[in-house]
């Protein structure tokens, strides 16, 4: 059986430099273990991965079989893999009392083996463990997604709880805005090539990266995040009434308070609103659901965040201003839930409240000119 050798390979970004890449085009040279050029048909995949060697996986893609010709050949990669997308968000903020918590990451899927938890001074990961585990353990149960914190003694109130993880989404832009060092690991006919090449950007993009922000035109468009709503759904007993938004895939039945996540593209320059539709469910005794949006920056802080729990049985549509520049090339998340109005002592939510979301959008403006 041949052995095949990569011997010459150039990966070139494609796309504007201002936006993260959505396709890139790589060219290589294929020989055999004694030089000769290759031709035939090859089945070939393709890893990246944040080292020269070993290192963590950001995106996976199949490409099929690929035509080699005098050892020649190329492909476009980028749009139809999965990206390992690394996010972060807070799992409490302790009161001084508990010495346990609990969160459901906001994310449909989590890669397994990702997730870390720290408050500061411990640190946990599902690969080592505790910093110290006589004072301070995390579980994840990756079938719920639930981060579960235990200290041995409660630490002192108001420190937060911060979890970082990973999550799989669609094309390459998510793991090139995760990774400043991105390596491709090709696999033809079953075997890794060696050594892993670097993606390079083309000198264009160089200089495209040095043009001010402000220079690139832009245009104001509004885009509809939602699709349409669906009928609420029924709880599990212990939240039995409608609390639901738009994807139609959450599973509301084991998760009391649902979250939905939207990577916000790089290239918005400036958000102006928040568009949304909503109602609220309250209780007998007057308990209110609420709807919440938040913007969170690259390093999971909230730079915005707007609770809405007036009180209204029909649809409302309401504008929410915003006004938040983007830094360039920043890579920006929405997350939007529907919360039951919580018991005061946390430990437990008031059945018959809830919310309901029936459509998002968001109005900002985008370098380039072109909807994304």
């Amino acid at each position: 059986m041949k052995t095949l050798a990569l011997s010459v390979a150039f990966a070139l970004l494609t796309t504007f430099a201002f936006a993260a890449p959505t396709e890139i085009n790589y060219q290589g040279v294929l020989t055999d273990s004694q030089g000769n050029m290759v031709n035939g048909s090859h089945v070939m995949s393709l890893n990246v991965y944040d080292a020269a060697s070993s290192g963590n996986l950001f995106y996976t893609e199949n490409l099929g079989t690929v035509q080699v010709s005098k050892g020649l050949y190329q492909f476009t990669f980028g749009a139809s893999g999965t990206s390992n997308f690394t996010t972060s968000e807070s799992v409490a903020s302790t009161d001084g009392t508990s010495t346990s918590y609990q969160k459901v990451l906001s994310a449909s899927s989590v890669v397994t083996n990702s997730v870390s938890v720290t408050d500061g001074t411990y640190t946990w990961d599902q690969i080592n463990g505790s910093s110290n585990s006589s004072a301070f353990n995390v579980f994840f149960v990756g079938s719920s997604r639930t981060v579960m914190v235990y200290y041995t003694s409660a630490p002192a109130a108001g420190t937060t709880i911060n979890a970082t993880y990973q999550t799989p989404v669609a094309g390459i832009s998510g793991a090139l805005s995760s990774t400043a060092q991105p390596w491709l690991d090709l696999v033809i006919d079953g075997n890794h090539q060696n050594p892993r090449q670097k993606i390079l950007i083309v000198p264009y993009a160089f200089n495209a990266l040095n043009i001010p922000q402000s220079n690139l035109k832009s245009a104001t468009q509004t885009v509809t995040i939602s699709a349409s709503p669906y009928s609420p759904q029924a709880g599990n007993g212990i939240f039995p009434y409608p609390q639901s938004f738009f994807p139609a895939s959450t599973n509301i039945a084991s998760n009391i308070n649902v979250t939905g996540l939207w990577l916000i593209p790089s290239n918005v320059k400036k958000i102006s609103s928040i568009n949304v539709s909503y109602k609220t469910f309250t209780d007998s005794y007057s308990n209110t659901g609420s709807v919440n949006v938040s913007i969170v920056n690259g390093n999971g802080t909230n730079v915005y965040t707007k609770q809405i729990n007036t009180n209204t049985a029909s649809l409302t549509a309401i504008s929410l201003p915003v006004n938040l520049s983007i830094p360039f090339g920043s890579q920006y998340s929405l997350y939007f839930s529907c919360l039951a109005c919580p018991f005061p002592n946390g430990s437990g939510y008031y059945a018959g409240s809830g919310g309901y979301i029936g459509s998002l959008s968001i109005t900002a403006d985008v370098a380039g000119g072109t909807a994304w």
